[in-house]
């Protein structure tokens, strides 16, 4: 292999180490993942270091603060974990922005642990840390224009009329071709009108300019599966021709859908919406989080028809008394209306919920039902953890064997750096199947053993406090997996999730029980 940067002397033969490695995906890298991993395996085979962990984070930019492994390995740091040092490709891989490159390599190095590049020469001494503060600050800039440079890229096209993505409603693909800056011509899309599409754009900014509501609009001409969407709608001036692609502007992109008298009346109407939304929303927020609070089902219930979440609504009575109706309703149906599931009376649907648990918790053949599901389960479970449990021993065994033979070669002949690196590896092995023996053993020393009687009686005792409306939020929430509610004409529809302990608790046991099963059932009051 290629004369890369040994390890530092902190870095012995034996070692503990672990690997990160990251790619851009781009053309111009000098080494892909699996290229920075066969290079770390040789490396660490070369200087006797054991290669406990590799990160990888592929086709992501070091400038991504979501690097789904670094931020594992950077967890595991958190927790606990130390190997003796972490091995990179280069200071580039471990982050292109200068703070957070260094942010991080303080982290890990305050922990005791050793970040070494392969091909960056630090010096040793005083002065490292100079040469890589130097490094970091080239590597940023280096990301920095490699972004200018892809806008440049992207805006060059642009303002030959190509433009990347989906068109927007009313606008089709079609390909065109344009020259590179590198004078390759390329096949590419613009946006143009859609004939067939022009007089439903045109009414859609009709109807907003002379103030019809977006409900109403949506209602009528559906032009997308949520109302939600109308906000991007109306604020695109694409259809008035101009094309805004981030700070570029092209006026007369193509020829107007819309009049501009309509679009700035519609405009007009947006700001004033805004501005409506922004004044009226810390009160509406903390009215609807109070409500939300004092409500049994929030959290918990979910609308039937489309799954999202209830939330919990006031509604004043019309003679304006100060007792109001409490209701739930469908979160997808008050932000995108394209669900129509009727408010749900609250006290209508918590009453038939805890109703439906009491006869459950009276009916013998239920309650035997879910005990044999139990035992069903249980059976299995311990079935399968006996089989595991056999494995591992006979996994044991072998690896004990292997350990015997292999040190009684070492004193026979003498070590060598091969074999007491093989003898490390199934210590570490025997370790590890030590470990999952013993927690199968826990699991298998603590399967379930309730009645069907003792389910029963949890149950009453659980709907005996619930028809105290204080406790009803929390024994629910402890109770239940989740809700499922519909409501055709005056008819509600649950379906309830209930969680059945796994043990039979104490007398002093809150009603929250640490393991749980599902049974489903549906309640038709």
């Amino acid at each position: 292999m290629p004369d890369y940067y040994p390890p530092p002397p902190s870095l012995s033969s034996g070692s503990i180490v672990w690997a990160y490695l990251r790619d851009s995906g781009g053309p111009n890298q000098d080494r892909s993942v699996p290229q920075q991993n066969d290079v770390l395996v040789e490396y660490c085979q070369r200087y006797g270091l054991r290669l406990q962990k590799v990160f990888a984070d592929i086709h992501m930019s070091g400038t991504n603060d979501n690097r789904d492994q670094f931020n594992e390995m950077i967890n595991l740091v958190e927790a606990g974990k130390k190997p003796a040092g972490i091995l990179i490709w280069s200071f580039a891989r471990w982050a292109r922005n200068k703070i957070d490159s260094q942010l991080y390599k303080a982290y890990v190095r305050k922990r005791g642990i050793i970040l070494h590049s392969l091909i960056d020469n630090i010096p040793d001494g005083k002065y490292g840390i100079v040469v890589e503060t130097l490094i970091d600050v080239g590597n940023q800039e280096k990301a920095e224009q490699a972004s200018e440079e892809a806008k440049r890229g992207l805006y060059d096209m642009v303002r030959q009329r190509a433009v990347p993505g989906t068109p927007p409603y009313g606008f089709i693909a079609k390909p065109i071709e344009i020259i590179s800056p590198e004078g390759v011509k390329r096949i590419r899309n613009s946006w143009e009108p859609d004939s067939s599409l022009i007089p439903t754009v045109k009414k859609a900014f009709d109807m907003r300019a002379a103030g019809i509501s977006l409900s109403e609009i949506h209602k009528e001409l559906r032009l997308f599966s949520g109302i939600n969407q109308y906000s991007y709608f109306y604020a695109n001036p694409l259809y008035i021709g101009c094309l805004k692609y981030g700070e570029l502007v092209i006026d007369n992109y193509c020829e107007p859908m819309v009049d501009k008298f309509i679009w700035e009346e519609v405009q007009k109407i947006r700001q004033q919406h805004i501005a409506s939304q922004v004044k009226n929303a810390p009160q509406s927020t903390t009215k609807i989080r109070r409500i939300n609070a004092q409500m049994a089902l929030t959290g918990l219930a979910h609308c039937a028809r489309c799954g999202s979440p209830l939330f919990g609504h006031n509604s004043p009575r019309p003679d304006k008394s100060k007792v109001s109706d409490l209701s739930y309703k469908c979160t997808r149906a008050r932000r995108r209306q394209d669900c129509d599931l009727p408010r749900i009376s609250a006290p209508a649907a918590e009453k038939a919920i805890v109703d439906e648990i009491e006869q459950l918790a009276e009916n013998p053949r239920y309650m035997a039902a879910i005990h044999a599901e139990m035992l069903d389960r249980s059976q299995k479970a311990s079935s399968e953890t006996a089989e595991r449990i056999s494995q591992i021993n006979q996994r044991l065994k072998t690896l004990r064997t292997q350990i015997t033979n292999l040190t009684n070669a070492i004193t026979e002949t003498g070590h060598s750096r091969a074999l007491l690196q093989r003898l490390t590896d199934l210590e570490n092995d025997q370790y590890g199947a030590e470990t999952l023996l013993i927690d199968l053993q826990y699991q298998q020393n603590t399967l379930p053993n309730i009645g069907a009687d003792e389910i029963s009686a949890v149950l009453r005792k659980m709907v005996e406090r619930m028809r105290t409306p204080e406790r009803r939020r929390e024994i629910l929430h402890a109770l239940l997996e989740s809700v499922g509610i519909d409501r055709i004409d005056n008819r509600l529809l649950i379906g309830i999730a209930i969680k059945i302990p796994s043990q039979s608790p104490p007398e002093n046991q809150n009603t929250s029980v640490p393991t749980y099963m599902s049974h489903q059932r549906e309640s038709n009051p």
